[in-house]
């Protein structure tokens, strides 16, 4: 393989030019955006030439890292094991926090240099496939100096959040869950739009919003890094996942580095994280009482919540019944309201503690939303085993 490689880096380097010096400072480094697009591609590969090829196209072999770590450079999909099951994400957990509305920048400041609502940070993880790896200069973007941005008012933009699990398929990498969130601060159209100060706007504050949402479990077979699901692109998917741990320690280049090699998929992702997509389908209301119920075969309820999950005969859809009891809680105002369901979060689940940190993205909407939880029911002991 390695005569191989050789061979096509210095095809590259022979054929390659020299590209202009860019203007501007790009956001993502070039490269972590082509490393996303890679390991969506190479679960496709069926032999070491199309992986090679994948790895030139994203121009993995001009850097001298891989030549000399070959044998730990990812070119198919097959060493990276799928999650193990974990109780973090049994049916019936809950998760708790908070989760606030304010810009980017903002929500990363908040999340990541400070404990919100009582959830510390998670600790940086140990990166021993660095440790003989080649070593380039911090990226130019990483060593810009942080934006500087306020937190959230607290008694405008923070409400409780609390997600319940009711399914998860390990052969799919799929779940289903309903997410409850208490005291949203509803905006005004301008504000969202972009338009008006925000200083002179005012809230006012909804009941409780319940959504019902599907998520993906990453195991880079079924669903990798590469957003295609939902609307976004490579450059959105690197720009959100560097924020998030286990990358947000990370230089641009710690993190190529890492999504390339064997070792830190089984030393360090398997072992130590989930990272995942949610994204609401539907917000929850009560079903109409006085049409008949709908039967179906297909349908549970776990013992301490409202919510039955009932599979439609006649249109095969999964949907959220709610008790008549807890119906109050399941309206919603949608005029002008700082929620929306849109766009969908990047999240990742620490295995350690079953803590949960996650970013919403939705480019048509503002404020963006940063989610913080940590385990309330279902999570008591951190269980998984290897497969």
């Amino acid at each position: 393989m390695l005569s191989r490689a050789d061979s096509y880096r210095r095809n590259y380097l022979d054929h390659r030019t020299a590209a202009p010096p860019s203007t501007s400072t790009p956001a993502v480094s070039p490269l972590l955006e082509q490393t996303v697009k890679y390991l969506s591609r190479i679960r496709h590969a069926d032999t070491i030439d199309d992986s090679l090829n994948h790895a030139l196209d994203a121009g993995f072999l001009s850097k001298d890292y891989f030549c000399m770590q070959y044998t730990d450079f990812l070119t198919d999909t097959t060493p990276i094991l799928p999650p193990a099951e974990t109780s973090w994400l049994a049916p019936g957990a809950v998760l708790s926090g908070c989760q606030h509305a304010t810009s980017v920048a903002a929500a990363v400041t908040a999340a990541y240099d400070s404990s919100v609502g009582g959830l510390p940070m998670l600790a940086p993880p140990s990166r021993p496939w660095l440790a003989n790896s080649y070593s380039t200069p911090r990226s130019r973007s990483a060593q810009l100096a942080p934006e500087v941005a306020p937190p959230p008012n607290p008694q405008q933009d923070r409400w409780p959040v609390k997600v319940t699990i009711h399914q998860v398929d390990w052969e799919s990498m799929t779940l289903s869950a309903t997410m409850e969130a208490y005291n949203v601060p509803s905006h005004p159209h301008s504000l969202l739009n972009g338009h008006g100060d925000p200083a002179t706007q005012q809230y006012t504050r909804t009941s409780s919003i319940t959504t019902y949402l599907e998520g993906e479990i990453l195991d880079f077979s079924n669903h990798t890094l590469l957003t295609e699901s939902f609307k976004s692109n490579a450059t959105n998917d690197a720009t959100y996942w560097r924020k998030l741990p286990p990358f947000a320690s990370m230089t641009d280049d710690d993190m190529i580095k890492a999504l390339i090699s064997k070792r830190w998929y089984t030393e360090v992702l398997h072992k130590e994280y989930i990272l995942m997509r949610w994204k609401e389908r539907c917000f929850v209301k009560s079903l109409n009482r006085s049409t008949a119920p709908m039967h179906s075969v297909h349908s549970h309820r776990q013992s301490d919540t409202p919510y039955r999950l009932v599979r439609n005969p006649n249109t095969n859809e999964l949907q959220v019944e709610i008790t008549h009891l807890d119906a109050e809680h399941a309206t919603f105002d949608d005029s002008g309201c700082g929620l929306t369901i849109s766009g969908f979060y990047y999240v990742c689940l620490s295995r350690r503690d079953g803590r949960v940190q996650g970013l919403y993205f939705d480019p048509q909407s503002s404020p963006y939303q940063c989610l913080e939880l940590g385990p309330v029911k279902g999570g008591a002991v951190g269980a998984w085993s290897f497969r």
